[in-house]
């Protein structure tokens, strides 16, 4: 009787380690960091869009920050094969903000 109960709790540690180890290898697959990448573009377009450029210098200082940050994307996200566009904003006359809102797309 004892070694029944021991070996229904052997196969039970093992069943357990098994499904661990499957959601943890799940956690790891390409759409968990899909979508950690997509986040990070949507964090980095959010902050992008709420600077508010007044000058044509401006604008083209805000672009190349951003746009080398979401290209940095592609690269910390390069092991699931993104394809990054960077969509620059431009400027609103008169009064300066966004005319076109500045996107980050990771494909």
């Amino acid at each position: 009787m004892v070694a029944a109960v021991a070996g229904l709790a052997a196969l039970a540690v093992v069943l357990v380690q098994s499904v661990v180890g499957d959601t943890a290898e799940r956690v790891e697959s390409s759409d968990a960091r899909q979508t950690a990448a997509d986040l990070a573009a949507t964090g980095l377009e959010r902050r992008w869009a709420a600077e508010t450029p007044s000058t044509p210098e401006d604008v083209k200082r805000i672009n190349r920050a951003y746009g080398a940050r979401c290209r940095q994307l592609g690269v910390i996200y390069s092991d699931i094969s993104l394809s990054v566009r960077v969509h620059e904003g431009t400027l609103k006359h008169p009064g300066g903000g966004w005319d076109v809102t500045p996107a980050c797309n990771l494909v």
